[in-house]
């Protein structure tokens, strides 16, 4: 379940409807002293100055960001750490990732998050390997799968359920 990608179009086949969509948040810690100037960020320019944390690898910082100074960590948990404990202001990223690691770390209760309109939706099909048995027959199934899904709410318990 990724993005299909144009390179991964070549290897892959995917549905035609998203099983997930995330958008971008902003993520800081309730007790920070500039709480009332993190919440009135908005946009990429607003985020020089502050102390933005971010982990190893993450393609989305390393092009959004570029010349802002990011405090990179070895993992997403490690940056919500730093941010509950003071050493970093904020994160900005994917806010279902995000919040399932929140979930997963116990710090939900520290953290908040807003949507801010940095970067695109990103939208998470299935996709399958084009030479795998079936394909067609699989990504048909998948794509009524998520539908019904959508329909039926199911799509939001599970998400609800992994998230804070």
């Amino acid at each position: 379940c990724t993005n299909p990608t144009p390179g991964r179009l070549e290897y892959a086949v995917f549905t035609r409807r998203a099983a997930i969509v995330t958008k971008t948040e902003l993520f800081y810690a309730l007790d920070n002293p500039r709480r009332t100037e993190i919440e009135a960020i908005r946009n990429v320019e607003q985020l020089a100055g502050f102390r933005q944390g971010d982990y190893v690898g993450n393609g989305f910082a390393e092009t959004t960001f570029k010349g802002l100074p990011i405090d990179f960590t070895p993992t997403l948990d490690s940056v919500f750490r730093k941010i509950a404990v003071g050493r970093l202001d904020l994160f900005v990223g994917n806010d279902l990732v995000a919040k399932s690691v929140l979930k997963q770390a116990g710090l939900g209760e520290k953290i908040r998050s807003f949507p801010v309109d940095i970067g695109q939706p990103s939208h998470f099909h299935i996709g399958i390997r084009r030479n795998f048995p079936q394909v067609a027959l699989l990504i048909e199934k998948a794509d009524a799968a998520i539908e019904a899904a959508s329909v039926d709410g199911s799509l939001a318990r599970i998400v609800a359920a992994y998230t804070v």
